[in-house]
C-alpha cells in the first residue's frame, strides 16, 4: 500500500499551474464567504434582538391586561358592596350577578347586618384612662410595705 500514489504524488507537470488570477479569485471567494457569514451572524443577532424586544412587549401587554382586569373586578366588587351595604371582602364572584347573589346570601345569613335582626349586645362602657386611679379608698402604704418579705 505504500507503493500506491497519494494525491500529492499524482500531480504531474502536465497539470496547469495556478496562475495569479486563479489565486486572486480564490482569495476573493474566501473574502466573500467570510463577509456573507458575518452578515448572516449580524442578521441573526438583529432578529434575536427584535424577537426578544417583541417578546418583552408581549409580556408587558399581557401584564397590563391582567392588572386592568383585576382592577375592574375589584371596582365592581366595591360597587356592589356599597349598593348592598355589605363589606366587599364578603363578596365573591366575577360578574355583577354573582356578586349580587353573594351579597344577598350574606345578608340572608346575617340579618343584623341590614338592621332587620336583633342588634348586637352593646359593650358596657367601663373604660378608664391608664393614669386615672380607680374610684375607691386609698391603699394603706404602711400595710403594703410591711407585707413585703425581707430575707437576710
Amino acid at each position: 500500500m505504500a507503493d500506491e500514489p497519494t494525491p500529492e504524488d499524482t500531480s504531474s507537470d502536465d497539470d496547469p499551474k495556478p496562475d495569479g488570477e486563479l489565486d486572486k479569485m480564490k482569495a476573493a471567494l474566501r473574502k466573500a464567504n467570510k463577509e456573507a457569514e458575518e452578515n448572516r451572524r449580524k442578521l441573526k443577532e438583529l432578529e434575536d434582538r427584535d424577537k426578544s424586544e417583541s417578546e418583552k412587549l408581549a409580556g408587558r401587554v399581557a401584564e397590563a391586561e391582567r392588572r386592568a382586569l383585576d382592577a375592574e373586578a375589584k371596582a365592581l366588587r366595591f360597587e356592589v358592596a356599597i349598593e348592598k351595604g355589605v363589606k366587599a371582602r364578603w363578596l365573591s364572584g366575577t360578574t355583577r350577578e354573582e356578586l349580587e347573589a353573594a351579597a344577598a346570601e350574606y345578608l340572608a345569613d346575617h340579618p343584623s347586618a341590614t338592621g332587620n335582626g336583633p342588634a348586637p349586645a352593646k359593650p358596657v362602657e367601663d373604660l378608664r384612662g391608664g393614669g386615672e386611679p380607680a374610684e375607691g379608698p386609698e391603699p394603706d402604704l404602711r400595710k403594703i410595705v410591711d407585707s413585703i418579705p425581707r430575707g437576710i
